[in-house]
Parts: structure tokens; C-alpha cells; sequence
């Protein structure tokens, strides 16, 4: 009868194990199961911000500056296109930042001036050009007939942005710049460019 009841206890200590075993495995699984989900969750997130932030913004495809025929840059023309499946990008939300050895400055949309023409010396007089650029589209999606999206700029837009230089800021030969669009979501357009070592004519190619 001894020897039954050692087998019995046995019997029942390697029940206990094993069921012990059972929970702490259930517990595990269970943890790596929540964990699983939460990184699969941080993941999507990161993942849609990501796209967010690759497809917004805007593409710089040509800076123009203007009266070079005196060696001295006070004007700038900036022609962008929105990145390929890029949201809709709103003028007002756009600033943008130029930097230079001697200056630094931000500039808002003058929503008074996104018209066809090309801004002018009365229209750069009357508005406050140390804070403000222009907008002019030169060719324009289909999605702006009746006057949808006035303001905004849209795949298949293609359009020239101008700006004057604050004070007495110059772009002389040589010198070193960099300009910076920071939208209201996704991450900043940057360009820098040097100006050549000679002007010659009015309008200066800058970049690219």
C-alpha cells in the first residue's frame, strides 16, 4: 500500500507541474499575442504617417533670379509642380523660408495675387513684400474650372512663385542660399544652390 500512495503522490506532484506549465504558457502566450497586436497597430501608424509624408509637399523643378544684369539678385521665381500623389496642398498653409550668410526670413501667400499674369513692380510695391510671396499658375488641373481650388496647388498644377528679397538682401555671384517650403502635414521641400561666378544677363538660372 506504501508503494501505491508514492506512486499517487508522485502522480499528483507531475499533474500540478504540468498544469503550472499549462498557465505559464497560456500567461506567455497571451503576452506575446498583445504584443504582437500592439506593434502590428504602431506599425500601421507609422506606416500610414510615412506615405502621409513621402506623397505631400512639393517639388521645386527651377529657380530664376531676377535683374542679374546689375550682378545683384533682389528677385526670386520659383517654379513647382505638387509631388506625385500628393494631397492637395492650401497656398495659405504653405510658408516659406530662405536663408542666406547675411539673412534669414518667412514668407506667407499674398492671397490677393494667384492670377495668371506674372507679379509686377505696382503689385510688389502695394503689397508687403518683406513678408509675402506670389503665386501664378501656369498651367492648371481641371479640377479648378469654376473656380474650385482657387488657392490651392494640385497634381497636374504647374505654377511660378515670386518673391523679393527683405531690405537690402542680395544674391550676388557666388553667393550661397537655401530655401525651405514647410507645409501645414508632411515633411519640408529644401533646395540650396550657389549663384554662379558671373551673371551676364537678367534673369539667372540658380537651380538646378
Amino acid at each position: 500500500m506504501q508503494m501505491k500512495h508514492k506512486k499517487a503522490e508522485s502522480g499528483i506532484g507531475t499533474l500540478i507541474v504540468f498544469i503550472a506549465m499549462i498557465l505559464v504558457a497560456a500567461v506567455a502566450a497571451g503576452v506575446l499575442i498583445q504584443t504582437s497586436t500592439s506593434l502590428q497597430s504602431k506599425a500601421l501608424d507609422v506606416g500610414k504617417k510615412t506615405q502621409e509624408e513621402v506623397s505631400s509637399g512639393i517639388k521645386v523643378e527651377q529657380v530664376i533670379g531676377a535683374d542679374g544684369s546689375d550682378q545683384e539678385i533682389t528677385d526670386l521665381k520659383v517654379y513647382v509642380r505638387l509631388n506625385s500623389g500628393a494631397t492637395p496642398l492650401k497656398f495659405s498653409d504653405l510658408l516659406l523660408k530662405y536663408d542666406t550668410d547675411s539673412d534669414s526670413r518667412t514668407y506667407v501667400f499674398n492671397s490677393t495675387q494667384a492670377t495668371s499674369a506674372l507679379a509686377t513692380e505696382t503689385e510688389y510695391a502695394a503689397s508687403s513684400t518683406d513678408t509675402q510671396y506670389f503665386v501664378t499658375y501656369l498651367e492648371q488641373s481641371d479640377q479648378h474650372v469654376g473656380g474650385a481650388w482657387d488657392s490651392y496647388l494640385l497634381e497636374g498644377d504647374y505654377v511660378v512663385i515670386q518673391y523679393r528679397l527683405a531690405g537690402s538682401t542680395v544674391i550676388a555671384e557666388d553667393d550661397a542660399m537655401k530655401m525651405t517650403f514647410i507645409g501645414k502635414s508632411g515633411i519640408a521641400s529644401t533646395v540650396d544652390f550657389s549663384a554662379p561666378n558671373a551673371f551676364g544677363n537678367k534673369e539667372v538660372l540658380l537651380y538646378p
